[in-house]
Parts: C-alpha cells; structure tokens; sequence
C-alpha cells in the first residue's frame, strides 16, 4: 500500500472518529435549557487538538513503515488521483453548504448561532470523508 493511500486511511478514519466522538460530545451539552457555550469551545479545541496530535503521530508511524514512499515525488497517477478526489468532495461540500444556507434561510426561526455553525462544521467534516474516501476507491481501483 502506497503512503498516500495510507495517509488517506489515517486521515479519513480519525476524522469519523473524532468526528463522532465531538458530535456525541456536543449534542449532549447543546441540546439543555442554557448551553453553556465556553464549554463547547473546549470541546471543539480539544477535539481539533486531538485530530492534530493523532494525525501527527500516525502519519510519523505510516512514513517510518515506509522510508522511500513519503519522500519520492507524486507521480503523475497520484496526482491524477487528488485531482479527481477533490473534484467530488468540492462539489460534496458547495451542496451542502447550498442546503444548510437554505435551512437556515427558510426554517430557522431563531438565531442558533452554534447550531449553524456545527452544520457547516459537519459539511467540511463530510467533505473531507469523501475526499480521503475516494482516494482510497482510486488507489484501490489502480492497484
């Protein structure tokens, strides 16, 4: 498995699981009578500090299994790859932010700051799956 594929792996994983673990997280202390907001901002600090440290760390691991690959230049099927990747997960993401700013526009009836701002959030979030995703389905379909 190239590095890239690997990178791909690593990142699209951690993203659902940190991913998963901040919406139980925040779901749970937004949905109260008075949500106590400082507390949320901790809680995306930490969970974006936690994607950052883990990705760091798996990435570290993924390039010293495989010396040569992280170093070598993209080839040109590789970059043919991120192309195409970021091509769907674009399009993923402008729908969705599309749909959420109609939401908001047409069925929001009070100022939910923090809620709207989790649904943009959550856009990014499965943007960037999609992307890793179909990197992984090239790779795999290459291979």
């Amino acid at each position: 498995m190239p590095y890239r594929e690997k990178k791909a792996w690593i990142s699209m994983l951690l993203l659902l699981a940190v991913s998963a673990v901040y919406s139980f997280f925040m779901v749970d202390a937004y949905h109260v009578p008075d949500p106590n907001l400082m507390y949320l901002l901790h809680l995306l600090t930490l969970a974006l500090a936690a994607f950052i440290v883990f990705e760091v760390v798996l990435l570290f691991l993924a390039a010293r299994l495989s010396p040569d690959d992280p170093r070598g230049p993209i080839d040109e099927r590789e970059l043919l790859i991120e192309l195409k990747a970021r091509r769907l997960a674009y399009f993923v993401l402008m729908s969705l932010v599309v749909l959420i700013t109609f939401a908001i526009t047409h069925l929001s009836s009070h100022g939910d700051t923090w809620g709207i701002g989790n649904l943009y959030l959550g856009a990014l979030v499965l943007a960037e799956v999609v992307r890793f995703a179909m990197q992984i389905a090239y790779f795999r379909r290459e291979a």
